[in-house]
């Protein structure tokens, strides 16, 4: 096991989960201060879920025809152009737009760097750096909104924060060489794994679904009702 290639990855896991925790309310709060309705917030939201959605079923395929190096590295690139599109074409169909590429670019990520973690321990480290991962996931996705309550919801600013540590990732993942052996080599399955998970399992998968569903209302529309 090579200590850099699990602190890189543990970066990795810290940047997407202080980006997750800072760009649900962001949204939130940044379409409310355009004067938009609840409603529509709440629409915008679920395209977040829409896009986990679509990448679900495809993720598997992905990662045996690139790795999981290169697909992680896309998947922060791909959010980094997202926030670039809004601080470029402030406009309503680029902040929708966003809200759904980036909704499956964070579940990806979610996904591949847990997978990546599990190639890069070994068995006798495993248990305790797994641990150490979901205390920092946590952690970071508290950080989240203490920086978005620092930098504000207005102006070019918060996207911009957005965006360093998206950038960061890109060139942290790109960073990390596999060694031989690793999770890239890996049979990753396919979309047919995907389809007899689901009927193998229908019942978690549709709790999972739902609780996702509260959740992501929850984080969208918490904030809303925080300020009212």
């Amino acid at each position: 096991m090579k200590l850099w290639r699990v602190v890189g990855v543990l970066a990795l896991i810290g940047a997407e989960a202080l980006l997750y925790g800072y760009s649900y309310p962001f949204f939130s709060l940044a379409l409310e201060k355009h004067g938009l309705a609840t409603w529509l917030i709440g629409l915008n939201a679920s395209l977040a879920g829409s896009g986990i959605l679509v990448v679900g079923p495809l993720l598997p395929r992905l990662i045996a025809r690139f790795g999981v190096r290169m697909v992680v590295a896309a998947m922060f690139a791909i959010s980094l152009v997202s926030f670039g599109a809004i601080l470029a074409a402030d406009h309503l169909i680029v902040w929708f737009a966003a809200r759904f590429v980036m909704g499956a670019c964070f579940a990806a990520l979610w996904t591949t760097t847990e997978i990546w973690l599990n190639g890069v321990v070994d068995d006798r480290h495993r248990g305790r750096i797994i641990g150490a991962s979901g205390t920092l996931y946590a952690t970071c996705q508290f950080i989240g909104p203490l920086v978005l309550g620092g930098v504000g919801v207005t102006g070019q600013l918060p996207l911009i924060v957005a965006m360093v540590p998206l950038a960061a990732g890109v060139l942290v993942a790109l960073s990390i060489r596999p060694a031989e052996g690793e999770v890239e080599d890996e049979e990753s399955g396919d979309t047919a794994t995907f389809k007899l998970a689901l009927s193998a399992a229908g019942g978690l998968v549709a709790a999972g679904f739902l609780g996702g569903v509260g959740e992501t209302a929850m984080q969208s529309l918490l904030p809303l009702y925080g300020l009212a």
